[in-house]
């Protein structure tokens, strides 16, 4: 399992905004084109996303799901790439201390 941290200078609630905001879904998920929601109220438990992933020649078509979702605080998803497997990507967003 791989874990990345990273620092955005901006409150939890505006990190949330975009997040939870289907239509930027390509602007933060790389590679991803032809973003459409599948089911649900994105970022709703349950709620699912239908994108484009193109490498190279190959285009792959993927659906991502919320596996847990706490407005502001946790969105979790699992993004299924057919026959490259799933992926599970945890996000946790917290207001940072004094520096």
């Amino acid at each position: 399992m791989a874990v990345r941290h990273r620092l955005i200078r901006k409150p939890p609630e505006d990190v949330w905004g975009v997040l939870s905001d289907a239509e930027q879904y390509g602007d933060w998920v790389v590679g991803t084109s032809e973003v459409e929601l599948d089911e649900g109220r994105w970022p709703e438990l349950g709620a699912a996303l239908q994108y484009e992933i193109k490498i190279g020649p190959l285009t792959l078509h993927n659906r991502t799901v919320v596996r847990r979702s706490e407005p502001t605080a946790v969105l979790e998803l699992e993004a299924d790439s057919g026959p490259l497997g799933t992926a599970r990507i945890a996000m946790e967003l917290h207001q940072p201390g004094p520096s």
